[in-house]
């Protein structure tokens, strides 16, 4: 019995059928249920020992050999990299830009071939400039390695303390490449190291040459006292030689001498242990810091050994401390006194005055937190005042721009509050009152003159109310009410005269008058009237 095996066309699997399949006939694929039709060839028999499948249910796959698997997989495998392949070649291919094409300075015609000497010439430049480039690339290989050789031992100097070849070899690195940065700073270090060790050099030698000098004066004063059988003053001068220079044996020997000397010689016994207690009891009031004793102590040594080296520099140290100390003592009451004049300003409410003071005191001892703060404080008061007291003056001046003078005096008188003292605010104040006490004068009287121009306009006398009614003006020029009263005195004044020179016929100086009262009372009917009745007899 044979089976038929075909291939899915969409997912390639091998299916497998019981029997032969007719052309044509459709079909569907297990695996991925693709259904198509069996192509004219359909694959091949197989062994009756496998298990045939019914035609009408679905196919089966068929598992190929292992054989055939690995056939399968290396064709895939290959294929595959044939495809990447070549879609990487044609990748880098589009990915070039075109060059532009040549431009021939004598282009020839098409069908004429290229000049073979000139490819010759070509091809030998090339070869020629080859060899070039390799001997330029050999002498900078060549170059590189002679300055790494020359900083390599250039900086093994400089380790080794050998500061001038180490110069020297930095100088000459320098010479291959003069921009190498590494060059340029181990040229600088070792020079600045050699400089520097010149200067060690030439110190050693002038304070060797100086502690010679200071052990051939010690000796000569030691010389000079066992002569004078000064024994004490020997035995310190020999010391102090011994302290110089300790390996001089000649020295140990004269401050042996010195000593058996003074062994023997009780007086000059005694005054050497008075200067050795001397010189312990300024120390001890060095370091106790009771530096006038320490002076006392050091010259009292000194009294008995003149000359004493060691006794003339610890009393020059004492007298250096107590002179800083005595500055230290000026310079602490200088402090106290800045303090309690900043802490008067500020019981005064002027810490603007307490600043600069405060300032003085700090720069005195930095380091004191109480005086600092204190000045932080005083700092932030003194700006708030200053801009309270500005705010009051300035409103201050607007009142006495608006002729307010009582108002003026407030804020001006705020303001001194706010910064005791100030004369400014003080000489506005006093100004404000003394413009306010001249106004309420000036008011006073302009109201007596109100009362009296009213009362002279009740008795109908309008010429001494006009007259009051000026002066009025003359003390507030431009008061309203003033200005009114005075209008309509001035109106009672020509309406009065205008009726007199009417009733006398002098009809030119009544109609003159009765105009004069409409200016000022426009439309009054008795001036009106009256004008109208002098102009009809004036016809």
């Amino acid at each position: 019995m044979t089976s038929s095996i075909l291939s899915c066309p969409r997912c390639s699997a091998a299916l497998r059928s019981s029997r032969t399949l007719n052309q044509s006939k459709r079909v569907r694929c297990p695996r991925c249920g693709t259904s198509f039709k069996t192509p004219i060839a359909v694959g091949a028999t197989v062994p009756e020992a496998m298990q045939p499948i019914d035609y009408e249910s679905p196919l089966e796959p068929v598992s190929p050999a292992p054989s055939e698997q690995s056939r399968l997989g290396i064709v895939a495998l290959f294929s595959s990299m044939f495809i990447l392949g070549g879609m990487a070649v044609a990748g880098v291919y589009l990915a070039q830009p075109t060059p532009p094409p040549a431009r021939a300075e004598n282009p020839k015609p098409a069908g004429v071939p290229a000049d073979p000497s000139k490819a010759k010439t070509t091809r030998t430049d090339e070869q020629r400039r080859q060899p070039e480039e390799e001997r330029q690339q050999l002498d900078r290989e060549k170059k590189r390695l002679a300055f790494d050789k020359l900083m390599g031992k250039a900086d093994h100097d400089l380790k080794a303390k050998r500061f001038a070849d180490a110069e020297n070899g930095y100088k000459e690195a320098l010479k291959l490449f003069a921009d190498d940065e590494a060059a340029q700073f181990g040229l600088k270090t070792a020079r600045n190291s050699r400089r520097d060790m010149e200067q060690a050099a030439t110190r050693q030698r002038e304070e060797a040459k100086q502690r010679d000098a200071e052990v051939a004066r010690c000796i000569e004063r030691g010389k000079v006292a066992m002569e004078g059988k000064q024994f004490a003053a020997a035995i310190q001068a020999y010391t102090q030689a011994k302290r110089l220079a300790p390996a001089d044996a000649s020295i140990g020997e004269a401050l042996a001498r010195a000593q058996s000397a003074a062994a023997d010689d009780a007086a000059e016994k005694k005054k050497l242990a008075g200067y050795r207690q001397h010189l312990e009891d300024g120390r001890a009031a060095m370091t106790a810091e009771r530096y006038e004793e320490a002076v006392r102590a050091f010259q009292s040594a000194l009294d008995l050994l003149p000359g004493d080296a060691t006794a003339a520099i610890d009393l020059q140290s004492a007298r250096k401390r107590l002179e800083a100390g005595a500055d230290a003592a000026k310079k602490r009451e200088k402090f106290n006194e800045l303090l309690q004049d900043a802490q008067k300003e500020l019981d005064a409410k002027r810490p603007d005055r307490a600043v600069p003071i405060l300032r003085q005191a700090v720069k005195l001892f930095p380091d004191d937190r109480d005086t600092r703060r204190l000045l932080k404080k005083a700092a932030l008061d003194a700006t708030t005042a200053r801009n309270e007291y500005n705010r009051s003056m300035a409103l201050g001046d607007a009142a006495m721009a608006r002729q307010n003078p009582d108002e003026a005096k407030r804020y001006y008188a705020r303001a001194a509050k706010t910064l005791p003292g100030d004369e400014l605010a003080t000489t506005r104040a006093q100004a404000a009152a003394k413009i306010g006490t001249d106004l309420t004068a000036k008011r006073q009287q302009f109201d007596a003159l109100l009362l009296q121009a009213a009362a002279a306009s009740r008795q109908l006398q309008y010429a001494d109310a006009v007259v009051a009614y000026n002066q009025a003006l003359q003390l507030i020029p431009n008061e309203v009410r003033a200005t009114q009263l005075l209008a309509q005195a001035k109106y009672g004044q020509a309406l009065t005269a205008g009726r007199i020179a009417l009733a006398q016929n002098r009809i030119r100086d009544a109609i003159t008058l009765f105009e004069e009262a409409l200016i000022l009372v426009p439309n009054d009917p008795a001036a009106t009237a009256l004008l109208a009745q002098a102009r009809l007899r004036a016809r």
